[in-house]
C-alpha cells in the first residue's frame, strides 16, 4: 500500500479550500506532520464554515503513508464524494467537510510551497479516547476480502510487520497476501500448499488478548463441524508463541459494509431479498444451536449474483461474562453498529431473537445508509442501544414501504420478547411487507 505520490520529487500535500467562506486559504503538510481541520481556534487548518465541527478531521503524513479520519464530526468527512470514516490518501483528491471544499495534491517544496507559508508541524494534537490509525487497503483487495471492514488500533509500524509476514507459512497455511484488518487482528488469504484450498487466515495477536483464559475459550468454542448452507465454515484455528488464528472458507466477493462505504444503499427489494436468504442460513444454525451474535455490514459477503455469504457463523461468541470483547481493542463503535442490546450486557442472555435484531439493523443500514443509530463516543452508544428508540425507516427513506418499516420497528425492540422470536418469523413478515415481484 503505497500514498506517496509517483513522482518523488514531489513530497509536500497542499490544502487549498476551493469552495467556502475561506476559499483561498492554503497549508502545506510535510512528512511526519499533520494537520488539525475544524472550526475551533487550536485547528491548523481553520475553517470558519458553521457547518463544520470545532474538531473535524485529522491528516496524518506518517511513514510514508498519508491517513484522513473523521473525528466523529457533526456532518461527516468526505473524500471523492465518499462518507469517510478513516482512509489513506494515494492520489491528489477532493475532501469535503460541511460544505467547504479542499483540494488535496502532491507538490514539490521548491516550485510550489510560497516563501511565508509554514507545513503543519508534527506536534501530537487532539488526544482522543479512541485514538486509533485505521488502515484501509486499496479497493482491489477490499472487493476479494472475506472480512472487509479494515479497522484495527495497532500503530503504523505494528501494520508493516504484519505486512512482512506474507509469504511465510503459518503451520499448514501459506499466508498470500494481506487483505485487511477485522475486530480480531489482520486478515489474509491463506492457501494450503497440501489441497491448493485458499481460506481467510484472522490472526490474533496474544498482547491483544483481553486474557489467556477468554482466548482459550473462544479457540475451544469454534465448530469445525458446522455445517450450514449460505455461511462460510471454519476451516481450522491454531496457536503459535505470538498468534492466534481462525482459518475461514474464503468467500469472494464484495461486502455489505463496502458498498455502504462507497456510499451506496439497496433498494427495499434488494435488502429483503438479501435478508429472507441469510434468514434461511440463520435459521439453519439455530436448529443446530448456534447463534451468530455478530451480524453486521462486514460479517456478509455480496457474491457476484448478489447471493449473500454469512462470515463467522462458526467463530463462538467473543465475549466474557460482562460482555466485554475478546480484544482490548475491540470495544469501538464500529463493532456496535448492529448490536443488540443484550450484547452490550448479560451475554447469557443471546439466543435467536439477538440474531433478529442485528440482522434487522444491518438491513435498516443497508438501506438507509446509516445505522439505527448514532453517537459520537462508545458511551454514548451503549446508552443509546439501551434506552433510544430508532427512528423509523420510512423517515429516513421516502420510497420505504410503510409495513416494512413496521417489521423492522419490532424487530429492533429493546426487549426481545417484544421481537420476532424466530427466524422465519422474521422473514415471513418481510417477504409480507415487500412481496417479490
Amino acid at each position: 500500500m503505497t500514498t506517496t505520490p509517483q513522482d518523488p520529487k514531489k513530497e509536500i500535500l497542499r490544502l487549498q479550500v476551493t469552495h467556502g467562506p475561506d476559499k483561498g486559504r492554503r497549508l502545506y503538510l510535510k512528512p511526519q506532520g499533520r494537520v488539525l481541520i475544524g472550526r475551533g481556534s487550536g485547528a491548523e487548518l481553520q475553517v470558519t464554515d458553521s457547518s463544520v465541527s470545532t474538531k473535524h478531521c485529522l491528516i496524518r503524513y506518517e511513514g510514508g503513508l498519508v491517513v484522513i479520519e473523521d473525528l466523529n464530526s457533526r456532518n461527516g468527512t468526505k473524500l471523492n464524494g465518499a462518507t469517510i470514516k478513516t482512509c489513506a490518501l494515494d492520489e491528489d483528491a477532493r475532501l469535503e467537510v460541511g460544505r467547504s471544499v479542499i483540494a488535496l495534491a502532491w507538490v514539490e517544496t521548491e516550485t510550489e510551497a510560497p516563501s511565508g507559508v509554514e507545513a503543519a508541524s508534527s506536534s501530537a494534537v487532539l488526544p482522543r479516547e479512541d485514538s486509533s490509525l485505521t488502515m484501509r487497503l486499496p479497493r482491489s483487495a477490499a472487493e476479494r476480502i472475506a472480512d472487509s471492514v479494515f479497522m484495527s488500533t495497532e500503530p503504523l509500524q505494528e501494520f508493516r510487520k504484519a505486512q512482512g509476514l506474507v509469504g511465510k507459512t503459518l503451520d499448514a497455511y501459506k499466508l498470500v497476501e494481506m487483505v485487511g484488518m477485522g475486530p480480531l487482528g489482520y486478515v489474509y488469504r491463506v492457501q494450503d500448499p497440501t489441497t491448493q484450498e485458499e481460506g481467510a487466515l484472522k490472526l490474533i495477536p496474544r498482547p491483544d488478548v483481553r486474557s489467556p483464559e477468554l482466548l482459550a475459550r473462544f479457540l475451544n468454542g469454534c465448530r469445525k463441524d458446522l455445517r450450514v448452507p449460505g455461511a462460510t465454515r471454519l476451516l481450522a484455528t491454531g496457536e503459535t508463541e505470538d498468534f492466534a488464528y481462525v482459518v475461514m472458507e474464503y468467500a469472494r466477493g464484495r461486502s455489505l459494509q463496502a458498498l455502504l462505504d462507497d456510499a451506496k444503499t439497496l433498494t427495499p427489494a434488494e435488502a429483503v431479498n438479501m435478508a429472507v436468504s441469510l434468514c434461511d442460513t440463520l435459521h439453519a444454525a439455530h436448529a443446530l444451536g448456534v447463534f451468530h451474535c455478530d451480524i453486521k455490514p462486514a460479517s456478509i459477503i455480496l457474491c457476484e449474483n448478489s447471493t449473500p455469504v454469512l462470515l463467522d457463523l462458526g467463530l463462538s461468541r467473543r465475549v466474557d461474562a460482562e460482555g466485554r470483547g475478546l480484544m482490548r481493542k475491540d470495544e469501538r463503535l464500529g463493532n456496535l453498529v448492529a448490536a443488540a442490546p443484550e450484547l452490550t450486557q448479560d451475554s447469557s442472555s443471546m439466543d435467536a431473537r439477538t440474531d433478529v435484531y442485528s440482522l434487522a439493523a444491518t438491513l435498516f443500514y443497508a438501506m438507509s445508509g446509516q445505522p439505527p443509530l448514532a453517537a459520537p463516543t462508545r458511551a454514548e452508544y451503549l446508552r443509546e442501544i439501551r434506552s433510544e428508540t430508532p427512528p423509523r425507516l420510512n423517515t429516513l427513506l421516502a420510497d420505504a414501504p410503510q409495513a416494512l418499516s413496521e417489521v423492522l420497528a419490532r424487530a429492533l425492540e429493546k426487549e426481545p420478547a417484544r421481537r420476532f422470536s424466530n427466524m422465519l418469523d422474521f422473514a415471513a413478515a418481510l417477504k409480507q411487507a415487500v412481496p417479490s415481484p
